[in-house]
């Protein structure tokens, strides 16, 4: 079932709502908001609300209206900085549609400055942790590990970039009756943590999965399947469409081999361009500045 559609107004309420701390729901997401005073304390999403930009609507004066109040908001020096990310990207949403690209993009990279400056990143730590990872997990080690771990077929794993059809592919595979979605899931990159605080101080992961035991791989991938459950119900196969597992996909091999891996491709700019114009939850730090975006 495709989300039903939503106008400007709509996602204006929608932010309003949030700074005002009410609660709201429908079929397609749902975000909860404790109460707090609008000016002083962001509002803590569940999930974002759906940009402007998404929305197939003609503007009339009342848009102009809401585009107004909007703007007001983001100029309000009293205004969290992460709530005025919120209005400068619904904004470049709205000015896009109009076809006004030039004041759409700068309110996109305001919305995006003023997220990086409350995101803790580090490109450089990215680099050499992925360099470890290419390091570690080499085809002489996955090939001694083969078939060493948990021999569950139940996980499929949709990895890649944000923002490249992860979403629309696990609608697919769900549809199957035998197939269950859950949601972008946290499990695989907790085990890598467990396995540091397993290990000597100074031993951290990846390179402490080069000498996990074969009881050390059947007991990881037993606990993944453990922690997920709550996700779950009774089908064969379920779905975590976490895209970011793509750095542990060496780890992930050892650990259940049977696992499916499909990887999400797009083109890398259509990614990079559609996650900046994003804002999301939590995590992907990088794609709120575009220099970063190109290194990541």
């Amino acid at each position: 079932d495709q989300p039903r559609s939503r106008g400007l107004g709509d996602v204006y309420k929608r932010q309003v709502d949030a700074l005002q701390g009410k609660k709201r729901s429908d079929s397609s997401e749902e975000f909860l908001v404790e109460k707090k005073n609008p000016l002083t304390q962001p509002p803590d999403y569940d999930v974002l609300p759906v940009p402007v930009g998404q929305e197939q609507e003609q503007f009339n004066e009342e848009n102009e209206s809401e585009i107004k109040k909007m703007e007001e908001h983001a100029a309000n020096d009293q205004m969290p900085i992460s709530n005025k990310a919120f209005f400068h990207i619904a904004l470049a949403n709205a000015k896009e549609k109009q076809k006004d690209f030039g004041e759409a993009w700068v309110h996109f990279q305001k919305g995006n400055d003023l997220r990086r400056e409350e995101e803790v990143y580090d490109s450089v730590q990215t680099q050499v942790t992925h360099d470890d990872l290419i390091e570690v997990f080499d085809e002489e080690l996955i090939k001694s590990k083969k078939g060493k771990g948990c021999q569950s077929q139940a996980p499929i794993f949709i990895v890649g970039l944000p923002r490249s059809g992860s979403t629309l592919i696990e609608q697919i595979l769900a549809s199957h009756s035998q197939v269950e979605g859950t949601k972008e899931l946290p499990d695989l990159s907790l085990l890598t943590r467990k396995l540091t605080r397993s290990r000597p101080q100074g031993i951290k992961y990846p390179k402490a999965a080069k000498d996990m035991t074969d009881e050390e791989l059947i007991e990881f991938g037993e606990s993944y399947l453990t922690t997920t459950k709550k996700y779950r119900s009774n089908k064969h196969y379920f779905i975590d469409k976490m895209p970011n597992n793509f750095a542990h996909i060496g780890f992930l091999k050892m650990i259940l081999p049977n696992a499916k891996i499909i990887n999400a491709k797009r083109n890398p700019l259509d990614s990079c361009i559609s996650s900046y114009k994003q804002l999301f939850y939590k995590g992907q730090s990088w794609s709120y500045d575009l220099f970063e975006i190109g290194e990541y």
